[in-house]
């Protein structure tokens, strides 16, 4: 989190933020100058990145003051709104003194300007709780601004290829209004999603080299980056026929032949029998053993070489990552179970499109 501030003869004046409108220095975001500037009209500019000390990123977006004190004049101006979607603007005339919160800065011309990049999170299925469930883990990551879309019909839980064209067909004609005003896109079902494709060929992504993946992809890719020499990765999914699906889909993925074996890398994929919806439906008790079971099956097979990253096959599966780290020190001791990558194909996603936006891919 970055705070730039716009004025004229400012001399010392010092800028703090605040976690709640309770001003005790527990609660107090420190800030310290990092580059300072005039323009032509001896206007200063600077821009100071917010230093967090230990406390967790997604608190950033929970700043409710920020204080200005005038050093000279003895004076104080409080902004007490809520600074939310990483961007809040703030103007003091008696300085005057305008401030920029915002997530990170670019440079341009020699000029760091707030980069307000916005990334889409779409939910190709139309249970909007599952949305809400991926918002904690996407924005705790701290990167650029995030809004999330939920299909406004269609398939509650996408469970087959069938429902992942349906859901495709539910989604689409809504989201073309979003296309100009989002910069990059993740497409969060696990499977080979139509949509993915169907967003690239539009001209206002095409055109514009706006980055699209979807979470399979994503994490199948981070997968393959994280393994070593002779280690594999693996999927845990939800219901059966997902094994033969994703296989088929990552063989695709990978440009294997279809006469072949496989990929040497590709451990395969183990289910627990419960779709999307009823991940989070079904007792916590069952979800955690099911889960474990999968995973125990995975890192069991391990004849082609042991598996090194378990991807998490469902958007419904986020923050399951404690289950699998339970399951493989289970089934392989501490010390090897500590070494297995957990794949979270949301983080996978959010992550990729944040530095294809950032290297201008």
């Amino acid at each position: 989190m970055y705070l730039a501030y716009k004025g004229t003869g400012l001399g010392d004046v010092k800028i703090h933020c605040w976690q709640s409108e309770e001003r005790q220095v527990s609660n107090r975001w420190s800030l310290i100058c990092s580059r300072a500037d005039s323009d032509a009209g001896g206007n200063t500019i600077a821009f100071i990145p917010i230093v967090r000390g230990g406390m967790s990123k997604h608190f950033i977006w929970r700043m409710k003051c920020l204080v200005v004190y005038d050093a000279a004049r003895r004076k104080e101006w409080a902004h007490a709104d809520s600074i939310v979607d990483g961007f809040a603007e703030i103007f003091i005339p008696e300085l005057p003194l305008t401030l920029h919160l915002f997530s990170r800065p670019i440079i341009t011309n020699d000029k760091m300007v707030p980069a307000l990049r916005k990334i889409l999170i779409i939910n190709p299925n139309s249970t909007r709780s599952m949305t809400n469930a991926l918002k904690p883990l996407v924005d705790s990551l701290g990167y650029s601004s995030h809004t999330y879309f939920t299909a406004p019909s269609g398939p509650a839980s996408i469970n087959n290829e069938d429902d992942a064209a349906e859901s495709a067909r539910h989604c689409l004609e809504p989201l073309l209004p979003l296309l100009e005003t989002h910069d990059a896109f993740l497409v969060c079902c696990y499977s080979a999603h139509p949509l993915v494709g169907q967003l690239k060929a539009r001209p206002e992504i095409a055109g514009r080299r706006k980055p699209v993946t979807g979470i399979f992809e994503a994490s199948i890719s981070s997968s393959l980056q994280a393994i070593g020499p002779g280690e594999r990765f693996g999927i845990v999914s939800t219901g059966k026929v997902w094994e033969a699906t994703l296989r088929e889909a990552v063989d695709n993925y990978l440009g294997v032949e279809d006469n072949t074996e496989g990929s040497a890398a590709f451990a395969g994929v183990q289910t627990t029998g419960l779709n999307a919806t009823e991940l989070h439906d079904t007792s916590p008790v069952e979800v955690r053993s099911r889960m474990k079971k999968a995973v125990a099956r995975l890192l069991i097979d391990d004849a082609g070489g042991p598996v090194g990253a378990v991807c998490l096959g469902c958007a419904g599966m986020a923050g399951f990552d404690d289950m699998v780290r339970e399951a493989a020190i289970e089934t392989l001791g501490h010390g090897q179970g500590s070494k297995v990558r957990i794949v979270d194909g949301v983080v996978a996603g959010v992550t990729w499109l944040e530095g294809a936006l950032r290297s201008g891919m």
